[in-house]
């Protein structure tokens, strides 16, 4: 497993320009083929380049693994056309709710999925249908964008440093992983916004420090 630290567009948060599992990576096409080159070599998955209309960012209007992927209901016809047909191997859905971050309300890896009390019945039926993997709805840290406290590829987790005990025991039985505390770029513990990892590679932002990155890399398994 590779583990390389990055920038985009100058930014250390680099998170918020891409979502990225075992099948597939979606990032910002303006980055540039030497940036989507060295993405691509860290994480070996097919790339799909994109541009929100009037937004630079990404990752808080998907959410996905490796059987699907959900897409916010802000994306535009013809991007949720071409992701349809770039990865015609699994389900692409639109989720239906009026939460349109929905990436900062869910995280997944390949084993289950953790996601935001406030959805209802229905959209926890959809998720799980396009997910295809056992859900369950907790909060992290007693709040609800689960999606940006916590981040798992299939060997690891890592959390928020102010998500409780039980949050993080729930966690575990869920993703089928171990889960650690941790930060990123330096003390920032918005998680998603600072790493984009699978089960390949993981990037992290350009202010992620030593000690941070040797978690990183127990949790992750970076070997």
């Amino acid at each position: 497993m590779s583990v390389l630290k990055f920038d985009v567009l100058g930014s250390p948060h680099i998170g918020n320009y891409g979502v990225v599992s075992n099948k597939y990576l979606i990032t910002l096409e303006e980055l540039g083929r030497k940036k989507l080159e060295r993405m691509e070599a860290v994480f070996k998955v097919k790339t799909i380049e994109i541009r929100l209309i009037n937004c630079r960012i990404i990752r808080p209007f998907f959410a996905g693994n490796s059987n699907g992927l959900l897409v916010s209901k802000i994306v535009e016809e013809d991007i949720l056309n071409l992701l349809r047909k770039s990865l015609s191997e699994i389900r692409v859905e639109v989720l239906d709710t009026k939460y349109t971050a929905v990436g900062n309300l869910i995280t997944a890896n390949d084993k289950g999925c953790i996601v935001s009390p406030i959805f209802s019945k229905k959209e926890i039926k959809v998720i799980k249908d396009v997910l295809d993997v056992e859900v369950s709805q907790i909060p992290i840290s007693k709040v609800s964008y689960v999606g940006s406290l916590l981040r798992a590829n299939n060997k690891g987790g890592l959390v928020t440093p102010y998500a409780e005990d039980d949050e993080i025991d729930e966690a575990r039985r869920i993703l089928g992983v171990r889960i650690h505390r941790g930060t990123v770029n330096s003390g920032i513990h918005f998680i998603s916004a600072g790493i984009l990892v699978n089960d390949y590679g993981l990037l992290v932002g350009e202010l992620t420090d030593g000690i941070e990155l040797m978690n990183m890399s127990e949790t992750f398994g970076v070997t």
